[in-house]
């Protein structure tokens, strides 16, 4: 399955919108915890999963959703995204479990990349 999420620069408040089959890892990447990650991203985190929606039968069907949220919704509506919206988003967003306990073990004043290890 994919998922299309959103992560948030703790340094810098931007967003970033990505798809994959394993949400984690790239947050992981994302935050040069693990090689990997975008090049818009490097530098400028660490970053903190705000949003997961999916999941998506393939690759296409996650693209198609990641380009509509991207061009869609700005900044941290990113993370409030709804069927209202688009008929490509799919389900709980920033109420993803994913979300709720990567922001129970990730407190913004603490040293984000060891809380992200736990995960």
């Amino acid at each position: 399955m994919w998922y299309v999420y959103v992560i948030q620069s703790i340094k810098k408040k931007a967003t970033y919108v990505g798809c994959t089959t394993d949400v984690i890892r790239r947050v992981k990447e994302h935050s040069g915890l693990k090689s990997g990650g975008a090049k818009s991203t490097k530098g400028k985190g660490p970053w903190i999963l705000r949003a997961v929606f999916g999941p998506y039968s393939g690759r296409s069907e996650a693209m198609k959703a990641e380009y509509v949220l991207k061009h869609s919704k700005r900044s941290t509506a990113r993370f409030y995204w709804t069927t209202d919206d688009s008929e490509w988003c799919r389900g709980l967003g920033a109420e993803d479990p994913l979300v709720i306990a990567f922001s129970i073990n990730n407190d913004e004043s603490s040293d984000s990349n060891s809380d992200l290890d736990k995960l």
